[in-house]
């Protein structure tokens, strides 16, 4: 996958989730959305979430090299520093309907299938903050 690729599928998934007026309001009404996480001194207030790519496989179905068809991992954390764990499953929830199943293509990129393949979540006493971590598998090729 070339560079280009990666740049498209990521600005992609953050301008789906930062132009969702419902993610946006459970993010406290900022689109808290980044692609590292904030030093503590930048004083971004959580809930905040985090994407990153952890891996990409060229031609998952191992088909000529010429078909450009990639696989991308895609981890996306949820902090939340809410008492309870209702804020953090709430803006989970609202991503998993925002991009597993759906078609996420636009005019420079086919994304044939997203789906979530891991979820966990824990509690991280030293920032005292809930933390979801999520997985999503894209699978797509350049138009």
């Amino acid at each position: 996958m070339s560079a280009f690729n990666i740049q498209t599928l990521k600005q992609l998934v953050y301008d789906k989730l930062k132009n969702d007026t419902t993610l946006v309001n459970l993010l406290g009404g900022t689109a808290n959305i980044f692609h590292f996480h904030p030093q503590q001194e930048s004083n971004i207030s959580y809930p905040i979430i985090v994407y990153s790519v952890l891996g990409v496989e060229d031609s998952p179905y191992n088909t000529d090299r010429n078909a450009d068809i990639n696989n991308l991992i895609l981890n996306i954390d949820v902090f939340s520093s809410d008492s309870s764990m209702a804020e953090a499953d709430g803006i989970a929830d609202r991503i998993y309907a925002l991009l597993h199943g759906q078609d996420l293509s636009n005019s420079n990129i086919i994304v044939y299938s997203c789906y979530r393949d891991y979820q966990d979540e824990n509690y991280e006493s030293d920032g005292q903050v809930w933390r979801i971590n999520a997985r999503y598998n894209l699978t797509n090729a350049g138009k």
